[in-house]
């Protein structure tokens, strides 16, 4: 199993540390494939201190003693070493991108799957573009970090320790005062860290309702246009452009800071070793090929920790995202499977609701205290105003929504004691608003039953009035429909939808104002079909006219979220 990362408290910034050591957990199931880049890491960091090493002797034994024989094969062994290196580096680096990938597929892929699981109260707080935002902007972040761990962090800290090691054998006394740059590095940008981390928070905050904006925009385009509030969408999206702004500015100012005040201190550093190992040289204690040596080791310390320091935005940036998509991941279902959640066995008798009561903000009911009972077979018709709730009705009998109070029983049972999977093979439900996804007709028609042959399809495509519709385009059901079926008719998407739920033969089927999108010769013809199929089904259909309630065996009458009156 893969190492998951723990759920971080709600609202707190994770900072560069904390995320480091959370990637790394996640890759200990790639230890075995990842063997091949450890091997290549290792390889480049013993090239590389041996350079310096390799530098010191052509001056010492061959440059100065004009050896040229041994200066030849110094050189043509650093520039094999170089090839070497280099295509091992290349096969590492492609195998560390596949390793890279599959992590990154699991976190988008646990991330998928829960937001998936989550009920129909997140979204309902408009937390869509969050969601876009997680997968889009902080996924992005997160990616970026770990792309550049070996490159960045891995090599570069391992490359500052085997250059610390080799200064201190080299000449002790200058490794010593080489060490100062350890405290150059670390001090300043820990006191800067914290409020780095916090503003990469915001910035991610304010890079949400950036993509907030634009799926307003994009959702809401037709309004946009006809009520002419292209103005205000604008001059709403140019504040939000501001705040990222300061946000994206802020983030860059303490970054820099935190990079630049250690660069600095590491050029006077360099500077002031310079001058001491020159005078070690002077005074005859040490060759100048040691000093050119260890001027480039500590070169090599000095481009480690900036390298080390300049990484510790993206670890920042990466943080703040992490953070955000665990305080997704820490959203719990409202609705679920309770422990040990029986399987409801075929629709036989009757529903109930007993004292039902829904909120979908607390302290003001959508449904209040709403009881009665529907027999297996019956048709009933819950008729009301709009925002009376019928909708949300609908919604619990799905099991959509949990009641808020009282008890939903289906053949004596709770819902909320049975499998949701059991209970929603049973119902199928049109809503309102017909979504589509952007795939073919006849796709969006089996959705309802993934195991729907041909002619099941065409079937349901038959009884929902739509078949003639189809047979009619050049591509037929392999018709494309478009993003939530933008290229057809509110009707056409309907039927689409009706024909959806009926491929499910489902034994309940609920119906939120089935013909509002249609005109009266087709609201008529689905009536008269709904009527035919309706023998054994038990459909209950919400609308605002009580002439589609003519045909119902039974009407409920909801006023305010209470049954007022039942026919």
């Amino acid at each position: 199993m893969s190492k998951e990362p723990a759920v971080a408290p709600a609202h707190h910034e994770m900072g560069a540390l904390a995320f480091a050591w959370r990637a790394l957990g996640w890759y200990r199931p790639f230890i075995a494939s990842a063997s091949f880049v450890i091997l290549g890491i290792l390889f480049e960091l013993g090239f590389t201190a041996t350079v310096p090493l390799a530098t010191r002797a052509a001056i010492d034994r061959a440059i100065i003693p004009h050896d040229a024989r041994l200066l030849l094969f110094i050189a043509g062994g650093l520039a094999i070493g170089a090839v070497t290196v280099s295509v091992i580096a290349v096969l590492a680096e492609s195998r560390y991108a596949r390793i890279n990938t599959a992590v990154l597929n699991r976190l988008r892929l646990r991330l998928f799957n829960h937001v998936q699981r989550l009920s129909a109260s997140y979204f309902s707080r408009g937390s869509g573009s969050e969601v876009s935002a997680r997968f889009s902007t902080d996924l992005a972040a997160i990616e970026w970090a770990l792309e550049s761990l070996v490159s960045w962090a891995i090599l570069p800290l391992l490359d500052a320790v085997i250059a610390t090691l080799v200064l201190l054998a080299l000449d002790w006394r200058l490794a010593l005062g080489a060490q100062l740059i350890w405290p150059l590095a670390l001090l300043f940008p820990r006191l800067v860290t914290p409020h780095a981390a916090m503003a990469a928070g915001r910035m991610k905050e304010a890079e949400a309702q950036i993509l907030s904006s634009v799926q307003e925009m994009t959702d809401g385009h037709a309004v946009i246009e006809a009520y002419g509030l292209g103005r205000r969408s604008t001059r709403r999206f140019r504040l939000r452009l501001a705040t990222l702004r300061a946000s994206a500015v802020r983030v860059r100012f303490l970054s820099s800071l935190s990079e630049r005040s250690a660069s600095g201190g590491f050029l006077a550093l360099q500077a002031i070793m310079l001058g001491a190992g020159g005078l070690v040289v002077i005074r005859g204690e040490l060759s100048l090929g040691t000093l050119v040596a260890f001027q480039s080791f500590f070169a090599a310390l000095s481009y480690s920790i900036g390298y080390l320091v300049h990484f510790l935005s993206s670890l920042l940036q990466a943080g703040a995202g992490l953070e955000r998509i665990e305080r997704t991941l820490a959203e719990v279902p409202s609705v679920g499977d309770a422990p040990g959640a029986i399987t409801l066995a075929p629709f036989a008798r009757a529903f109930e609701l007993e004292g039902v009561c829904f909120e979908h903000e607390k302290g003001r009911r959508a449904l209040d205290n709403v009881s009665f009972r529907v027999a297996r077979g019956e048709r009933v018709a819950i008729v009301g105003a709009s925002g009376s709730g019928k909708s949300t009705l609908l919604c619990l009998l799905a099991r959509i929504h949990d009641p808020t109070a009282g008890t939903l029983r289906i053949d004596g049972h709770d819902l909320r004691t049975v499998t949701r999977e059991s209970l929603t093979s049973q119902v199928a439900i049109v809503f309102q608003d017909s979504f589509l996804f952007d795939t073919t007709i006849r796709e969006n028609i089996r959705l309802g039953n993934l195991a729907a042959t041909e002619e099941e399809i065409v079937e349901a495509a038959r009884a929902a009035e739509l078949h003639d519709f189809v047979a009619r385009l050049p591509l037929g059901y392999e018709t494309p429909v478009g993003e939530r079926g933008a290229r057809l008719s509110g009707g056409q998407r309907q039927r689409i939808a009706i024909a959806r739920a009926l491929v499910r033969r489902p034994a309940i089927l609920l119906l939120d104002e089935p013909g509002s999108a249609l005109d009266e010769p087709t609201r008529a013809a689905i009536r008269s079909t709904l009527r035919r199929l309706g023998e054994g089904r038990t459909i209950i259909t919400a609308t605002h006219e009580r002439e589609a309630g003519e045909d119902a065996d039974r009407i409920i009458v909801l006023e305010g979220g209470r049954v007022v009156r039942s026919e």
